[in-house]
């Protein structure tokens, strides 16, 4: 399969993720595609393509909007994003890329075993602050930022809505400073971009579905639906790197 074909099956796939649980779009396109096309169109197209997906989850999800949560998380995260890329100039890029998931997937499964109890209101505001930066560190250096925020909103059990609109939002605006960063540095060719663009309609299509399917989880199980799609991600993330790592 030629990366054209590849990119229209892998969106389709990550695009229903994103629609599913308001995050996962990165996690799930970019290892996938690491297989098939160059290191710059993927980075490109997962900024191409996440945004508008983001944008259509956050909409939908507009009327949970927490007006105390949500400009932490967006500032949280686009604070976070230049640490990360720093980070990312300083440190071994293959390493970051194995560590995240793997923590990622240890902090599912103890999730799932220990079902931690929420925060208070009160901690939760002071908490969601450090979540966020932390998740912008990690998308800045690895584009993997989704789960840190994601196991929080399972832990406060967050009304469905809210966690999707905050997951989104998150997504949509370190996205959004990502490829304002590409354009600047002129990290990609416009060829790059028309080629983001053609598996356009395919993202699409998997989040209006992964949002029809959404609708019909039931809101307690949604929390276990976050720490699942998180393990979910972490494990073909680390499948894709071991893969890779052994064609070498």
């Amino acid at each position: 399969m030629g990366p054209l074909a590849a990119g229209w099956a892998v969106s389709a796939a990550a695009g229903f993720i994103q629609g599913l649980a308001g995050f996962g779009f990165g996690l799930a396109f970019g290892p996938a595609m690491l297989w098939v096309a160059a290191p710059r169109l993927v980075v490109v197209a997962t900024f191409v393509l996440g945004i508008p997906i983001n944008l259509a989850v956050a909409l939908h999800a507009r009327h949970a909007w927490s007006r105390v949560l949500s400009p932490i998380v967006i500032v949280g995260g686009l604070a976070g994003v230049p640490l990360g890329i720093w980070l990312l100039a300083h440190l071994p890029v293959h390493d970051l890329r194995a560590a995240i998931p793997a923590l990622a997937l240890v902090g599912a499964a103890g999730w799932l075993v220990a079902r931690p109890r929420a925060a208070s209101a009160r901690n939760e505001v002071w908490l969601t602050g450090p979540v966020a930066l932390g998740s912008g560190i990690v998308n800045g250096a690895t584009g993997m930022g989704g789960p840190v925020l994601a196991l929080l909103a399972a832990t406060q059990r967050w009304d469905k809505g809210m966690a999707r609109s905050l997951l989104a939002m998150f997504s949509l605006t370190t996205f959004a400073l990502g490829l304002v960063a590409a354009l600047l540095t002129h990290v990609a060719p416009g060829a790059t971009f028309l080629t983001a663009a053609a598996w356009l309609p395919t993202a699409i299509g998997g989040s209006w579905l992964g949002t029809r399917v959404s609708a019909r989880v039931h809101p307690d199980r949604f929390p276990a639906l976050l720490v699942a799609v998180v393990a979910f991600c972490a494990v073909a993330a680390l499948v894709s790197l071991y893969a890779s790592a052994a064609r070498l």
